[in-house]
């Protein structure tokens, strides 16, 4: 029976715990939309501190749950200049903060991709290239040129083990 008692005492001081933490938090909603067309934009990153969400990806909405008090927020998209703002946050209550974001020209890394076991860097990699003449070009026709060069590039394409020989 005392065990009883102590796991109904000890449940209802959880859900008395759990509420208490609940009235502290407010609600911000909002929508990300681009500054110039005013259209959605569907998944945009949302931190504050610890907390990350994304907009949705129907209609750019948003919906977070903080702490009360003064809490920033920063919004990011790829492409788009990254925005931070600032909103104070009352317990129990919800905010409605929509966002514009403006586009941003971004110059992105050169990626590498490769079909090996091994990663190499650009500069490592071995690269074949043929120079044709005009001369030749104007001085056959289509037919031959093509079926000449498709020779040309199976027979390098065996000798650097691309294709099988079989």
């Amino acid at each position: 029976m005392r065990i009883c008692i102590r796991i109904i005492l000890l449940l209802t001081l959880a859900l008395l715990s759990l509420s208490v933490t609940a009235q502290n938090t407010g609600v911000i909603t909002g929508i990300v939309a681009d500054e110039s067309t005013e259209e959605a934009l569907l998944g945009v990153n949302i931190s504050c501190g610890s907390i990350n969400t994304t907009t949705d990806f129907v209609d750019g909405a948003y919906r977070i749950e903080l702490e009360e008090g003064e809490q920033t927020l920063v919004f990011s998209y790829l492409g788009y200049t990254t925005l931070e703002k600032t909103v104070q946050i009352e317990a129990g209550k919800s905010v409605v903060m929509n966002i514009a974001l403006k586009e941003e020209a971004t110059i992105l890394e050169t990626a590498t991709i490769t079909s090996s076991k091994f990663e190499k860097s650009l500069g490592e990699t071995t690269v074949s290239i043929e120079v044709v003449q005009p001369s030749l070009i104007e001085n056959t026709n289509a037919q031959s040129a093509l079926t000449s060069f498709t020779s040309d590039l199976v027979s390098t394409l065996k000798r650097h083990k691309v294709l099988d020989k079989h």
